[in-house]
């Protein structure tokens, strides 16, 4: 299920200005019960149960053109998850239809997911930084998800971005960078071009010593894929001031994985 729970809490978590983190319009909030359970997502059918709609293939094609941007939203992420490729041409005119902007992306991701590549130039312009840093950090985390490498540049200059914002507070900022780092690990290493492999390394290295832990790991396990030479330099120097015992493991074994290499 596509559902990207920790980007909600994270947009969630602060309202901020210049970086937009708040959920776009169709997106399926966190906030609301019919999402969260006990701290555990529900899923799919659960949610569209929850708002009375039924999980017979008609009635997903119906909620497609449904008033309430989510439902929208969750039936062509249920027909896409359910593998339903006849819904294609009902998805397509929905999304030529739709307004809201959260729920355009997850439709031109059920598409792509469904093998139409009309969902791609969608889903590519959504990378650009006319959008919200949530929307684009949600659209090139589905482009690489479908194999397609064309917003990494764009992903690599939101986290950037985000990094080095002002206005942001430290736990919105670290946590969305911490959760780019993650995404960018289904990146086979041999992948992004030189430049671009030195973008993740800079923008990890930086991170080595956010106040963060869950960023450090982050930096340290994007560092043991992408690093080279310089990486394990910059882990040892790191290490030398860790004082959480797991961090430090896992710089160990991130810096071996780069003196293996």
């Amino acid at each position: 299920m596509r559902i990207r729970c920790a980007l909600l809490v994270l947009a969630f978590a602060t309202g901020l200005a210049s970086q937009d983190l708040s959920e776009p319009e169709g997106t399926p909030d966190i906030g609301d019960p019919c999402c969260v359970a006990g701290g555990i997502p529900r899923t799919l059918d659960q949610m569209l149960e929850r708002r009375g709609i039924d999980l017979t293939r008609q009635a997903l094609l119906d909620a497609l053109l449904d008033p309430r941007a989510v439902v929208r939203s969750l039936a062509a992420q249920k027909l896409a998850h359910d593998g339903q490729s006849d819904s294609i041409p009902a998805i397509a005119a929905a999304l030529s239809a739709e307004k809201a902007v959260g729920t355009r992306e997850i439709m031109a991701y059920a598409l792509a997911s469904l093998g139409d590549r009309r969902g791609i130039p969608e889903l590519r312009d959504m990378c650009t930084a006319k959008f919200s840093a949530s929307l684009r950090m949600t659209a090139a985390t589905d482009m690489l998800s479908l194999h397609d490498e064309e917003c990494v540049d764009d992903f690599l200059d939101l986290l950037r971005s985000v990094r080095d914002s002002s206005s942001l507070q430290n736990v919105s900022r670290d946590g969305f960078v911490q959760v780019g780092l993650i995404d960018l690990e289904v990146l086979p290493p041999e992948h992004p071009s030189e430049h671009q492999s030195e973008e993740i390394r800079e923008l990890a290295a930086s991170c080595l010593a956010s106040k963060s832990r869950d960023l450090r790991m982050a930096a340290s396990r994007a560092l043991g894929k992408f690093g080279d030479a310089v990486s394990a330099r910059e882990l040892d120097k790191a290490l030398a001031t860790e004082q959480d015992q797991a961090v430090r493991a896992k710089m160990l074994e991130d810096l071996q994985r780069i003196k293996n290499r």
